[in-house]
């Protein structure tokens, strides 16, 4: 989660975005909403084989969504 300086208000979920890191089409985003046995870390599915993928998150709370994250790259597995 974003630094408790840099939030305001409760955090009610994640953006999670991701496309293949060639794309120039816009981000798939995905919603996780913190909810009792909400778990920060996540695996992401359907996703092409033997493919980079750039990948970030946006927190949001009530008052609308943060700033993204730095983007990271990951690699899918080629089997």
């Amino acid at each position: 989660p974003p630094e408790a300086s840099l939030q305001f208000g409760k955090i009610k979920g994640y953006y999670v975005g991701y496309k293949t890191k060639e794309s120039k089409d816009k981000y798939v985003y995905k919603t996780l909403e913190n909810k009792e046995n909400f778990r920060e870390e996540r695996i992401l599915t359907n996703l092409e084989r033997n493919t980079k993928y750039i990948i970030r998150v946006q927190a949001f709370n009530s008052k609308g969504a943060g700033p993204p994250s730095d983007d990271v790259e990951g690699e899918t597995l080629q089997e």
